[in-house]
C-alpha cells in the first residue's frame, strides 16, 4: 500500500486546513500534539485520528469556558493561547499564556538574535528530485 492510498494524506489536508482557517502558530502545535497522542494509542487507524483532530476543534463563547481548559484566541489584533487556571465572570486567569503578535519594525538587530532554527522548504527537490513532477491541472 502506498502513502496515497492509506488515510494518511485525509489527515496532513486535516491539519493544513485548520491551519489555513485559523491561522493561528500555537492552535497549530497544539493540534499536532493532539495527533502526537491520539495516533500513540490508535496507530493503525489515521482515518480515525483525522476525525478526532476535526472533532476536538470547538468554536465556543466565553460562558462556555472552564478551568484547565486550553484556549486559542484573539485579543485586539494579537493571538493568544493557554490552559486556564481559574475563570470568573470578569476575567481569566492562565497557568501559561502565549502571545503571538506581528510586529511594525521587521528589522532586528543580528546581536539580538539567538537559537536560530532554519526550515529547508526546498529539502523533498534536493534529497529526491526524481520525485518532483509537474502539476497536472
Amino acid at each position: 500500500m502506498s502513502f496515497h492510498e492509506s488515510d494518511f494524506p485525509s489527515l496532513i489536508k486535516r491539519i493544513g486546513n485548520i491551519n489555513e482557517k485559523y491561522k493561528h502558530p500555537a492552535l497549530s502545535e497544539k493540534i499536532i500534539l493532539e495527533l502526537g497522542k491520539i495516533y500513540d494509542t490508535i496507530p493503525i487507524y489515521p482515518g480515525l485520528v483525522e476525525n478526532t483532530i476535526f472533532n476536538m476543534i470547538k468554536e465556543v463563547k466565553e460562558s462556555d469556558l472552564k478551568k484547565g481548559e486550553w484556549i486559542a484566541f484573539e485579543k485586539s489584533g494579537k493571538k493568544y493561547a493557554g490552559r486556564i487556571k481559574n475563570i470568573d465572570k470578569d476575567s481569566i486567569e492562565f497557568e501559561n499564556l502565549i502571545v503571538i503578535s506581528e510586529i511594525e519594525d521587521k528589522r532586528i538587530s543580528t546581536r539580538e538574535v539567538n537559537n536560530i532554527i532554519k526550515i529547508n522548504e526546498d529539502q523533498l527537490k534536493e534529497d529526491w528530485p526524481m520525485l518532483i513532477f509537474d502539476k497536472v491541472e
